[in-house]
């Protein structure tokens, strides 16, 4: 018993690649990677591709950004280019 959190990503690939055997990765949150905004007001869990100079241990086929922010009060944001 007990509560089992997780999430599922599924993400559209290219027209070469819809034919690839479908792939699992378990990754538990000790090794999802996160790091502080540059002004230390928030925090990135990097769960696929790369923020603030941290990559994220879970690998796409496609190049994507998934990445849970927390900021406090008056804390950085999310850059412009990437909004």
């Amino acid at each position: 018993g007990g509560t089992c959190e997780g999430f599922q990503l599924w993400v559209n690939l290219l027209a070469k690649d819809k034919m690839v055997d479908p792939r699992y990765q378990d990754t538990p949150p000790d090794r999802i990677p996160k790091v502080a905004t540059p002004d230390g007001r928030g925090t990135v869990s990097v769960i696929a591709g790369e923020a603030l100079g941290t990559k994220a241990t879970i690998t796409t086929r496609t190049p994507l950004m998934y990445l849970d922010v927390s900021l406090s009060g008056g804390g950085g944001g999310v850059p412009k280019k990437n909004n």
